[in-house]
C-alpha cells in the first residue's frame, strides 16, 4: 500500500525528522510504498512561519551563514495546490502526519484542502498527539492518532489496511468513526535494536544541511537512546517515562553500540555525513561505562 508522510514543518527548523525517517524505512521493509510531503523549504507568512535561519542572522543570535554547497531555494509555489496535486497523483491509502504543537494548523490547512471524495484515510503522531489526544481527535481531519511510540502501530495498520481487515483494536490506536472514538491503550514499547536504519533517502538533498557557526554541513542523526532518567520539569520526557510506566512499560532505552556505529558509518559511506546530531533527551545521561565503549 501507499503511505505518504506530511511534514509541516517551518523554513529554518531544519533538522532530519527521524521518527518520519524510520517509519519510512520500517514500512518499506513490509514491502509498501512511502513518499513524504515536507513544508520545510516553503515560507509561509500567512500562516506566521518564517525563515528562523535568517531572522537568527538578522537578530545576532549566530553568526552570518554561509550558502549551502548545493543550491537550496526556497519554494515560491503554493503549498497548498502542491499537496493537493501530490496526494492526487500518488493516491496515498494513508496520510501520516507527524506534528509538534507549533506545526498543527498549518497540518489541519493542508488537510482540510483535500477534496472529500478522494480523502485518504489520515492519522497523526507525534507528541502533541500522545500529549494532547483529545484535542486532536477532535479534528473533522483526522480520523485516527497514535498515542506513543509508532513503530509497531504502524506496521500493524498498514498490514491490516492493505488486506482490507478491521484496525479499531490496534494498540495504541485511537479511531474516530461515525462519531465515536475508540481509544486503545498503549502498545508495548518497541526494542530500540530493532529500529532499522532511517530513510533519510526519504528527503531531498537540500534537508541534509543544517547551519553551524556560520557555513552549512551535511548533518545526519543518530539516536542512542530513548527517554531520560531525569525529572526536569521543564521537559515532556518525565511525562513520557510516565504514560509508559501507566502502562506497565520502561521507556528509556539504550541502544546497542554496534548498532550506533553501523548508523554512523551507514551516513558516512552513503551519504558523505560531516556532522552528526545525537537525536537524544540527554546524551550525557548515558553512562561511563556506554560512553567509554561508544568512544572506543
Amino acid at each position: 500500500m501507499r503511505v505518504l508522510f506530511l511534514y509541516p514543518n517551518a523554513r529554518g527548523m531544519n533538522m532530519l525528522p527521524t521518527a518520519i525517517a524510520i517509519f519510512s524505512s520500517l514500512l518499506k521493509q513490509e514491502g509498501h510504498e512511502c513518499r513524504v510531503f515536507d513544508t520545510t523549504y516553503w515560507e509561509l507568512p500567512e500562516e506566521g512561519l518564517f525563515n528562523n535561519d535568517e531572522f537568527k542572522e538578522k537578530h545576532l543570535h549566530v553568526r552570518p551563514n554561509q550558502k549551502s554547497p548545493i543550491d537550496v531555494r526556497l519554494k515560491t509555489t503554493d503549498v497548498f495546490k502542491e499537496f493537493v496535486e501530490e496526494v492526487e497523483k500518488f493516491d496515498p491509502h494513508l496520510i501520516a502526519m507527524s506534528s509538534t504543537e507549533d506545526m498543527f494548523p498549518l497540518g489541519i490547512k493542508l488537510l482540510s484542502k483535500i477534496p472529500k471524495k478522494n480523502k485518504p484515510t489520515v492519522i497523526v503522531g507525534g507528541m502533541l498527539a500522545t500529549f494532547a489526544p483529545d484535542l486532536v481527535i477532535s479534528y473533522d481531519e483526522i480520523d485516527m492518532l497514535c498515542v506513543g511510540d509508532g513503530e509497531n502501530l504502524l506496521i500493524n495498520l498498514c498490514e491490516k489496511l492493505e488486506k482490507g481487515q478491521d484496525y479499531s483494536n490496534v494498540m495504541g490506536l485511537w479511531v474516530k468513526k461515525n462519531g465515536t472514538i475508540t481509544r486503545n491503550p498503549m502498545d508495548t514499547a518497541f526494542s530500540i535494536d530493532d529500529v532499522p536504519i532511517p530513510d533519510v533517502g526519504l528527503f531531498e538533498e537540500a534537508r541534509y544541511y543544517k547551519p553551524l557557526d556560520g557555513k552549512s554541513y551535511r548533518t545526519f542523526p543518530i539516536e542512542t537512546h530513548r527517554g531520560c532518567p531525569y525529572k526536569c520539569s521543564y521537559c515532556n520526557s518525565p511525562s513520557k517515562e510516565k504514560i509508559y510506566k501507566d502502562a506497565g512499560e520502561v521507556y528509556f532505552r539504550l541502544k546497542n553500540i554496534d548498532g550506533v556505529r553501523r548508523e554512523l558509518l551507514h551516513y558516512k559511506e552513503n551519504f558523505g555525513a560531516e556532522y552528526f546530531y545525537f537525536w537524544a533527551d540527554t546524551f550525557l545521561a548515558l553512562s561511563d561505562q556506554y560512553l567509554e565503549e561508544f568512544a572506543g
